[in-house]
């Protein structure tokens, strides 16, 4: 990451390695900076819940039955059953939303994405001959930290400013350590002057140069290849494994059929809970009923006084949906116990193929064969990175729809969820998760862990925090972590083990 050209000058006492971790966390603070920003200021003026709601044949906004109305003169209407317009209006609502920090984090989110690009801008550039070096103060994390604070003024705003304060505190620990380097520039220098030469050497002969569209077709396919499953297929069909290519379909196949399942049971639940409230078709007549009539009338009460959710909504359980799959499998690829094992079923039954017992014999033919055939078992950590990035995806749009339905439906999301996750901390437990994220994919990539693998290594276990708080905030996720996460604690035992760079 660091070192090149321009003599002692960029050779510290260490070369470049928090300094490559704080520079993918700033990148990552940009990233959710710019998107919280955009949050914060639609969260400044909330929708209140004015007794309309979507109706399922697309008219939009539709009054909900008369008889939901506050009305003094009906007798099953009161106060504190019936919807009152001005009860929730726009005024009256403060989900922690701000304009002005919106617009702050969204400009701190540009601006910190010029800073640290690594040949324009400031990012990875650590030279020993400024003052910033020898007192070990980062300018950069100096100004992330400044700009962090008035973050935590406003709700989604706040965990960005979480992100920028780490993001200081690795940048700080890199002046700390005296990390010198110009984050490779004079190397890309060099290979953009032979890129040139090249060019004027073809130009000499007589060959054409593509056209601009064809490079920018070429950049775009090369940002496909680092953020899609695309790479993947490639390299599966270069090199002509088809069991890969047929894992790879099923794997997606999979997070689609989740998807759009979950999605069309939470369209048909929200619709049908529109209409019903639409035709009058909810009981809020609780006086003479008991137990879970009682119960289930109450309920219907909160719908008819706080309001309905927001057809972001059930988008937002499609991919909480997905997030239980990809939760559930990301450790499976990475489990050592299992990996072994499936290694030597496989081995152990496929010497009994000459074997004269015809079960034995069965047996290696429909399952220990298969096993070792088709089951890609060494490209693992090529899938765990796939699920990585199908998780982080589907963990920014769940975020994405969530955010949106608590602008447009926050009173009835609250009344709605205020059980979800444990005792109702569904907010503050879904922040601590995307929190551990940042710090694991922040640390992630390969060249910080080439640069330090100690980094890389702590960071990953972030992971513990990751899926305890996972299990607070989904409702059903433990259903699905009961055999991955009784795999990890199963394989981690008391063994001791190394640390060793790879």
């Amino acid at each position: 990451g660091g070192g090149g050209g321009g003599g002692d000058r960029w050779k510290g006492d260490e070369p470049q390695r928090f300094a490559l971790w704080g520079h993918n966390m700033a990148l990552g603070s940009a990233f959710t900076s710019f998107t919280c920003g955009i949050f914060t200021y639609i969260w400044a003026s909330p929708y209140g819940w004015q007794c309309y709601v979507d109706a399922s044949d697309g008219k939009g906004p539709t009054p909900i039955h008369e008889k939901y109305w506050y009305n003094e003169t009906i007798s099953d209407c009161n106060w504190d059953s019936c919807c009152k317009p001005d009860r929730f209006a726009t005024e009256t609502i403060d989900i922690m939303g701000s304009e002005w920090v919106g617009i702050l984090c969204i400009f701190v989110g540009l601006l910190t994405i010029l800073l640290e690009h690594e040949d324009y801008g400031y990012g990875l550039w650590q030279p020993t001959d400024w003052m910033w070096y020898s007192n070990q103060i980062s300018p950069l994390g100096l100004f992330y930290f400044l700009v962090g604070i008035p973050m935590f003024l406003a709700w989604p705003a706040a965990f960005a400013g979480v992100c920028y304060v780490c993001t200081f505190v690795c940048m700080m620990a890199s002046h700390r350590f005296n990390e010198a380097g110009d984050g490779g520039r004079a190397r890309r220098a060099g290979q953009k002057q032979k890129a040139k030469e090249a060019k004027a050497k073809k130009a000499e002969q007589g060959i054409t140069e593509s056209s601009p569209l064809a490079k920018c077709l070429d950049e775009a396919f090369e940002i496909l290849c680092n953020w899609t499953v695309l790479p993947y297929i490639l390299d599966a069909i270069r090199k002509d494994q088809l069991s890969t290519i047929f894992w790879l379909v099923v794997y997606l196949a999979i997070n689609a059929f989740q998807f759009f399942y979950s999605l069309s049971i939470w369209v048909a639940l929200t619709n049908g809970v529109s209409e019903a409230l639409i035709s009058g078709d909810i009981d809020i007549n609780c006086d003479a009923k008991e137990g879970l009539d009682l119960a289930a009338c109450q309920a219907n009460e909160k719908l008819v006084v706080f309001g309905w959710l927001s057809p972001y909504a059930p988008f937002a359980k499609a991919c909480g949906a997905c997030l239980n799959l990809n939760c559930a499998l990301i450790v499976m690829p990475v489990t050592k116990l299992l990996l072994a094992r499936l290694n030597n079923a496989g081995l152990s039954y496929s010497k009994l193929e000459a074997g004269s017992n015809i079960f034995s014999q069965a047996f290696t033919v429909f399952c220990a064969g298969p096993l070792t055939r088709y089951l890609p078992l060494s490209k693992n950590i090529e899938f765990h990175k796939l699920i990585a990035k199908t998780t982080f995806f589907w963990a920014v749009v769940h975020s994405f729809f969530h955010f949106m339905n608590y602008a447009h439906a926050s009173v009835g999301t609250l009344s709605k969820f205020e059980k979800f996750g444990w005792g109702g901390t569904t907010f503050l437990t879904g922040f601590i998760i995307l929190f551990a994220m940042f710090m694991i994919y922040s640390a992630a990539p390969d060249r910080v862990r080439h640069a330090l693998y100690e980094n890389f290594f702590y960071a990953h276990h972030f992971f513990i925090i990751f899926f305890f708080f996972l299990l607070l905030h989904g409702p059903v996720f433990w259903c699905w972590s009961l055999i991955p996460l009784g795999k990890i604690l199963s394989a981690s035992g008391a063994h001791p083990y190394l640390i060793t760079p790879i």
